[in-house]
């Protein structure tokens, strides 16, 4: 992780994702620059995430659930199955995108089992 990620605290992450200082859309940048934008981006949510305040960590977890929902829809979109149920992308009967979401999102039970 970049070292400012370490210098950030946890308000001061809060205050630079409601202040819009992450990932801007309204600028060009080519696609590494997005990769690079976007990997900042979920890494400092997740810092924010796991450290932030109780009252920091639910107004972050209610301003980016939906965005990250829609990141995920957008991609399983681009991974459409065809009627035989193969993906259309990866052109095999298993799409490798539906099954790295699958793996990652598991349910996660609240009792820890």
């Amino acid at each position: 992780m970049p070292s400012e990620l370490h210098k950030l605290t946890q308000s001061k992450y809060c205050k630079l994702l409601f202040d819009g200082c992450l990932p801007c859309h309204s600028r060009r940048v080519n696609e590494s620059d997005r990769d690079a934008l976007l990997r900042r981006h979920l890494a400092m949510l997740l810092i924010g995430v796991q450290n932030g305040e109780d009252a920091d960590v639910l107004r972050l977890a209610r301003a980016e659930t939906h965005r990250l929902v829609g990141a995920v829809a957008a991609c399983l979109r681009g991974h459409a199955l065809s009627p035989s149920g193969s993906c259309t992308t990866c052109g095999s009967p298993e799409c490798l995108l539906r099954k790295e979401i699958s793996l990652a999102l598991l349910p996660v039970t609240l009792d820890g089992g």
